[in-house]
């Protein structure tokens, strides 16, 4: 169990309904702490320790003396077949029933194979509910036109006002850039008059001295 109850407790899920005469089979683990063994190998205390042959894996000797794997059939995956079981509708007693609450009770009505008389009776109409009916459905058609073309006109209108707000946007960028463009020069401009400027004051002052 995993801590919620006693010992030996387990939750179990299964494939298809359980009957009382099916036989469960649970397969657990626990676990196990071997026993230390150890086995002392004199023979490395030989002067040519590459002489010692070590005990062969089973693979190697059957590799060498090409001995197939034994197999076993009924250890064979196989595929499943499972034939279709038919389980009795379930009952439950009357006075347990009678305790249940109103929405725990099972639904007794059948469900009707058939059309029902209401299912298969015609309708029919006098002139005038036809004439009815069919003015509704002409207004219905009119009404579902008109709004597809609303809404195909809104789509248009949409589209244009996207295009132009993208020129707009173009041109604006473009205004933009000519400003800063035309901002760099003058302030480029500027710093080059005042360096000049200081250029002069100072001959003029290496002059006078």
């Amino acid at each position: 169990s995993g801590g919620a109850g006693p010992d030996g407790a387990y939750r179990a899920t299964f494939e298809d309904r359980i009957k009382i005469s099916d036989i469960v089979f649970l397969r657990t683990w626990t676990r196990v702490e071997p026993e230390r063994f150890y086995n002392p190998v004199t023979s490395l205390l030989e002067k040519s320790p590459d002489s010692w042959d070590a005990v062969r894996p089973i693979r190697d000797i059957r590799r060498q003396d090409r001995i197939p794997i034994p197999t076993r059939k009924d250890s064979e995956y196989k595929p499943i077949e499972r034939a279709a079981v038919k389980f009795a509708p379930l009952r439950i007693p009357k006075k347990i029933l009678a305790e249940l609450p109103f929405k725990s009770k099972p639904k007794l009505e059948k469900k009707h194979i058939n059309k029902t008389m209401e299912q298969r009776r015609k309708v029919v109409m006098e002139p005038q509910e036809k004439k009815a009916y069919s003015l509704i459905q002409a207004l219905n058609t009119l009404r579902n036109e008109r709004a597809k073309t609303r809404k195909i006109a809104e789509a248009e209108r949409k589209m244009k006002r996207n295009k132009r707000l993208a020129k707009e946007n173009e041109k604006f960028e473009l205004k933009r850039k000519e400003k800063r463009k035309a901002r760099y020069i003058s302030q480029a401009n500027e710093k080059a008059k005042r360096q000049r400027v200081a250029e002069k004051r100072s001959k003029s002052a290496h002059s006078a001295d």
